[in-house]
């Protein structure tokens, strides 16, 4: 036979123990009474390494025939070590069960460790093999007595594998996994150990699931026993099973609430988790404030909340076997309700398996209007990526900001539907339109992170600015990923591009919510700003706001003269192009947290008469490949606002030291859609590569006439680097590449349609190389002029439009 050897090592000096030796798992002696209690730390000296601590608590009792099963919840991964790294293990778990064999359920659930353990009391002296079988990773540890600080790892689960499957082969080989022992020839049996018949011998095996099936089982067969087949249920059952656990009955967590702030005539619903012995039958009694609770002897606890119970410190005891534990007390807060604009509310139904959204309406919970959490979040978007299977219910009341039609947008991971109601009551609800598959967060308008989508958005719906409207959003995540987010945008606007947060923010979004006692404090007011005709304007503000719980978030909504500037919910309120006719006008922001609004001081736009000529903000020159056989050198301008296409196009008022000037053209927007700035492109004959140059600007004007009147001189040099327009364009766009820091920094404009498998509309900059590279480039802004538009960094085997390429 081979010796037992650990795979972990830990380090500190080693305790006294038993030693594994050639010949096996040496048996320690029958100690003549049962521990009472098990150290919480412990080591063991095993030929020179220190196994892995093992530790459990106080166990004063033995239980034959059963097993105990240690829950720790909402734990990612699939390694062991994601279990026993984590803070709740091994002293805290969210369940703790009992089972009449070795076998845990093998369909529990998912992202959750387990810990079973018990004693093995073999009928007779004998070599016997211990067999593991579940998903997904699983370690078997086996002791040299009754003492769990005694246990040496003696098996695994490297991947994973169905429940049962005792000897199958697959995922278990010892090429491509590090086996326990050297001798064993699958990693989830064990090398044969040798037990003295009638002693009991620790076990333990913890299991870590991610998703997908799950499960984890121990079996066994002496020498003279023929194998476990695949299927077979476990032989470590009664009669060879027992464990020690408490007597006493424990408070495992809690009592955690729904909701710690309740308003007057809502339920106040508690809860916790327990450890009841495996003989014991339990009672629970619900204390306020020292004094039970009359009918109050449920696990759980449901009470209607009114004022005298503000403040109040809820805890339960459990008694069984004449023993009673209690909880921590949890203090709830009542309040009256107060109106919450910006925040709507957040309701999750925890432990709902499947994607469809019916699984959460017909559930119980659901039906009972029992959520297991309620929150206000900013916005109608629930939290990302924070469980699996359970349902959400996100839903306010929605203030449309004028008369109008209304088209609404959901997206969401599962399943989703969104509702509207015809006024504020929500047994009025229409169905909008739904999310039939998965999306990304904020995917308006596509699926599977960017795949075509059925529809997803609304017909639209006539609202009035002076009504309220219930709006509700379902949504059903199974697993993985999830999100729920809702928008809307008046019918004929530009859909929504994907990413952008939803617009159902501050003003457009009500709650009525207990009084959460916030304040908001505004750290920075806007100030009156004078701007020039034609140029643009900004206004900023900042907030904090808290309560006694700490900080809370805020949200916000600008206005001009007293009306709401639709959209306009950041803290930056820029205006663009503003004109005389704009000059006077006041502007304040709305802050909102939960439970309270503050507005801000007045701040008064100025705007002066633009006497200003335009500035040039950069020069630049690069070579524009236009065919194999044709190439033109462009130098490049940028100016400080819109110009006189007149003036601006005009090649007499522009002057070279070198080469010869052939044309100009004007490109407005070329610094983006959302800039200031333009641009024009002149042709140039004569440039070489290397030589400096000075370019002349007079005569130019801006949009109301302000020209240049003193020649305006900029050095420039030719790139090295040249850049290209390939494929089409899109009706009444155009391309072009402005050099705007001498060969580092550039402005591409772009009207491609589209940049998919050998369609290739782009406007680039590049350079030619031969073998091996390495080049970086820094994305600093791409217009979101829609769902597709994209900049990056691509390697192409040619100019050609088709051609291989590499883009990222």
């Amino acid at each position: 036979m081979n010796p037992i050897v650990p795979t972990h090592r830990q380090h500190g000096t080693p305790s006294k123990g038993n030693v594994v030796s050639q010949g096996g798992l040496q048996a320690g002696r029958r100690q003549a009474s049962r521990l009472k209690s098990i150290a919480t730390t412990a080591v063991l000296a095993l030929g020179g390494f220190i196994a892995t601590e093992i530790v459990a608590p106080a166990a004063p009792k033995l239980y034959p025939g059963l097993a105990q099963l240690d829950y720790y919840l909402n734990i990612g991964g699939t390694a062991v070590a994601d279990l026993t790294g984590n803070a709740k293990y091994p002293n805290h778990p969210d369940l703790v069960t009992f089972a009449s064999s070795a076998q845990s359920q093998c369909s529990y659930g998912d992202n959750y460790g387990l810990r079973m353990r018990g004693l093995f009391t073999p009928g007779a002296d004998g070599d016997y093999t211990f067999y593991i079988s579940g998903d997904d990773n699983i370690e078997l540890w086996l002791s040299t007595d009754e003492n769990p600080a005694n246990a040496v790892l003696v098996a695994r689960e490297p991947e994973w594998n169905d429940c049962k499957q005792w000897v199958l082969a697959d995922r278990r080989d010892t090429v491509n996994h590090t086996p326990v022992n050297p001798a064993q020839t699958q990693l989830n049996i064990s090398v044969p150990v040798s037990l003295v018949g009638g002693h009991s011998y620790f076990f333990q095996a913890l299991l870590k699931e991610g998703g997908g099936g799950d499960g984890v089982g121990v079996n066994v067969a002496s020498a003279t026993d023929t194998p476990p087949a695949n299927g077979e249920e476990t032989r470590l059952k009664a009669g060879v099973l027992s464990v020690l656990a408490d007597d006493a009955p424990s408070v495992l967590w809690g009592p955690i609430a729904g909701a710690k702030v309740v308003q007057v005539g809502a339920p106040i619903a508690l809860s916790a988790g327990y450890y009841v012995p495996p003989d014991g039958t339990p009672t629970y009694q619900w204390f306020e404030n020292g004094n039970p609770i009359a009918g109050a002897t449920d696990a759980a606890l449901v009470k209607t909340a009114d004022l005298s119970d503000d403040g109040a410190k809820f805890k339960v005891r459990i008694t069984a076997n004449n023993q009673s534990a209690d909880s921590a007390e949890l203090v709830i807060s009542v309040r009256g309700l107060v109106e919450s604009y910006g925040f709507a509310k957040f309701e999750k139904f925890n432990g709902i398996s499947g994607v469809n959204v019916d699984a959460l309406t017909s559930s119980q919970k659901y039906l009972d209007n029992q959520p297991d959490l309620v929150q206000f979040v900013p916005g109608f978007e629930a939290p990302v990526n924070i469980d699996d299977s359970f349902g959400g219910r996100v839903s306010g009341l929605f203030l449309p900001p004028v008369d109008g039609d209304y088209v609404f947008y959901v997206s969401a991971d599962d399943h989703a539907e969104l509702w509207l109601s015809t006024d504020e009551d929500p047994a009025n609800v229409v169905l909008l339109t739904k999310e039939p598959d998965w999306a990304n967060f904020r995917e308006w308008n596509t699926e599977h992170g960017g795949g075509a989508a059925t529809v997803k958005y609304s017909d639209p719906v006539t609202l009035s600015k002076s009504q309220r409207y219930y709006l509700m959003g379902l949504y059903k995540e199974g697993g993985g990923g999830d999100n729920f987010a809702a928008t809307f945008t008046l019918s004929g606007d530009p859909a929504p591009v994907n990413g952008t947060p939803s617009a159902i923010v501050g003003a457009r979004i009500l709650n009525m919510i207990p009084d959460p006692q916030s304040t908001i404090v505004i750290t920075t007011q806007p100030q009156n700003t004078t701007a020039v005709d034609q140029r643009n304007a900004t206004f900023t503000i900042a907030a904090t706001a808290s309560n006694a719980d700490g900080p809370l978030p805020v949200t916000f909504q600008w206005y001009r003269d007293g009306n709401e500037l639709v959209g306009q919910t950041g803290t930056t309120l820029a205006l663009k192009g503003v004109t005389l006719a704009d000059s006077g006008a006041k502007f304040t922001a709305r802050v909102f947290t939960l439970g309270k609004t503050a507005t801000s001081s007045e701040a008064v736009l100025t705007v002066v008469k633009d006497s200003f000529p335009p500035a040039v903000l950069s020069v630049g020159a690069l070579n524009h490949y236009i065919s194999e056989t044709e190439q033109a050198t462009e130098i490049t301008v940028v100016f400080d606002e819109p110009l006189d296409e007149a003036s601006a196009t005009t090649a007499g008022n522009y002057t070279l030291s070198g080469g010869a000037i052939t044309g100009v053209r004007y490109v407005q927007n070329s610094s983006g859609t959302d800039g200031f700035e333009s641009g024009v492109v002149i042709t140039a004959t004569g440039l070489t590569s290397g030589s400096s140059y000075t370019l002349g600007v007079k005569g130019v004007k801006d949009i109301v006439g302000n020209p240049i009147t003193t020649t305006v001189s900029r050095s420039l040099s030719l790139s090295s680097l040249s850049w290209v327009q390939i494929g089409g364009l899109t009706d009444g766009t155009t391309s072009a590449t402005f050099d705007v820091s001498g060969n580092s920094d550039f402005n591409l404009v772009s009207g491609g349609n589209a940049f998919w498998n050998t369609t290739d509309d782009i406007t680039m900059v590049y350079e030619a190389v031969t073998g091996d590279f390495d080049r970086m480039a820094r994305v600093e802004h791409n217009d979101p002029s829609s769902n597709w538009a994209r900049s990056g960094i691509s390697a192409r085997e040619s100019l050609n439009n088709g051609g291989v390429t590499s883009a990222t």
